[in-house]
């Protein structure tokens, strides 16, 4: 679970179609954070807000599907 006072934090084992990812903020925009999603080196970087990131390792594909 993520929220704006995560820092940056760094998911080294999520699997894609098994994990998900959960935000416990209300005030927090999903859409916004999904449209966040920056490709890098393999590896995927979402933006929660005030200066906050969320960096999940060797996963770059369908960011929507990995929150429930």
């Amino acid at each position: 679970a993520f929220g704006r006072s995560s820092g940056g934090s760094v998911v080294m084992d999520f699997q894609a179609g098994v994990d998900r990812l959960a935000l416990y903020d209300a005030s927090m925009d999903l859409g916004a954070v999904i449209r966040s999603a920056r490709v890098e080196g393999g590896n995927t970087t979402l933006d929660v807000g005030a200066g906050n990131r969320i960096t999940i390792l060797g996963q770059t594909g369908n960011v929507a599907a990995w929150f429930g």
